[in-house]
């Protein structure tokens, strides 16, 4: 019974019935809407308090935890909630896992099609299987962030990855789009100033990372008087929408794309076009593309160790963002150089 009666606190949270700073009912009234004793609503309350879900006083009664204190126990495994249908995010994935077998920790992969409204769900399921420790690849901000921030005042270490930034309630690892960009605008400049920018962009995205992409392209362009446009492209480009979109665009004209999955189409239905994109893909390169790789083994090196860092500070944690410069990659080159860093 004392365990049902916590579990239905944190259902409660969980479904939406209480949020973050919520008062609970008083002993006495909780046992009686449960069906159980005083005792024992007071030993799972104790529980509750003991793991920082619930605070007690009596001034403010018993309240649900609006801090976020973590899980202090040793990492053993982590969940990696994102989707395989992305070279980049599978990229991702493969050098997190080698680095987790590295250092004896297990991972439990919770792949999704690319829906954002189902990550939330994936996260509250691996939770209730007893992993405590999350790396997100969020897909977009139409993500149930106030699922995620309940999970963490239930003790869930939480970490995202590259795409959308969380706020207060976790930590945050990812490239610095800004650097990313000015680097590209750098070889762009050194070889040939171009009259006009297009940006090729995803349609239908809330993603912070592309949105920055986008954001300091256009401020770079005005600081140089180039002319900038955004082109909204699909997730599956077709070679005919390919083909529409650059189809106006001549020398004068340099491509930007917000990544190398929207940098292939294009360059193969223009190939004569300079094109810069983001990502750093073995593919791009080799299909004429200048892109910025982004170093893969220091974030995730950063994502695992953002975990241990909530782990060990507790109550005492802050969230903190991680940001890492790119390497620009020529095409057909192996090796890669930071420009403006």
């Amino acid at each position: 019974m004392t365990e049902q009666v916590r579990m239905r606190v944190v259902n409660g949270l969980l479904s939406g019935e209480y949020m973050p700073g919520d008062r609970l009912p008083a002993e006495r009234d909780f046992a009686r809407l449960s069906g159980c004793s005083r005792i024992t609503v007071r030993r799972a309350f104790a529980r509750l308090e003991t793991a920082g879900i619930i605070t007690r006083s009596p001034a403010h009664g018993t309240r649900i935890s609006s801090c976020f204190s973590g899980n202090t126990a040793p990492i053993e495994s982590v969940g990696i909630l994102a989707t395989l249908r992305e070279t980049f995010a599978v990229e991702f994935i493969d050098t997190l896992t080698r680095l987790m077998n590295e250092r004896g920790i297990l991972a439990v992969l919770a792949a999704q099609e690319p829906q954002s409204a189902l990550q939330a769900g994936s996260a509250v399921r691996l939770f209730s299987k007893g992993v405590c420790n999350l790396i997100v690849w969020g897909l977009d901000r139409r993500l149930d962030f106030s699922l995620f921030e309940k999970l963490r005042v239930l003790g869930v270490n939480l970490v995202f990855f590259d795409r959308v930034e969380p706020g207060p309630f976790a930590d945050f690892v990812g490239l610095d789009n800004r650097n990313a960009v000015e680097q590209l605008f750098c070889y762009t400049l050194a070889r040939k100033k171009p009259r006009r920018i297009l940006f090729a962009n995803r349609a239908g995205l809330a993603v912070d990372a592309l949105d920055q992409r986008r954001d300091r392209c256009r401020e770079l362009c005005r600081q140089h008087g180039i002319d900038f446009a955004e082109a909204l492209l699909p997730r599956r480009i077709s070679p005919e929408q390919a083909r529409e979109a650059v189809r106006n665009l001549d020398g004068e004209t340099a491509l930007f794309c917000a990544n190398d999955e929207i940098a292939l189409p294009l360059k193969t239905a223009a190939p004569e076009l300079d094109c810069c994109s983001i990502d750093g893909t073995g593919e791009a390169a080799a299909s004429g593309i200048v892109s910025i790789r982004q170093p893969m083994a220091a974030m995730a090196a950063a994502a695992l160790d953002a975990l241990e860092r909530q782990r060990k500070l507790g109550a005492r944690w802050k969230a903190r963002k991680t940001l890492f410069n790119g390497t620009l990659i020529e095409p057909d080159s192996s090796t890669g150089k930071v420009l403006c860093p």
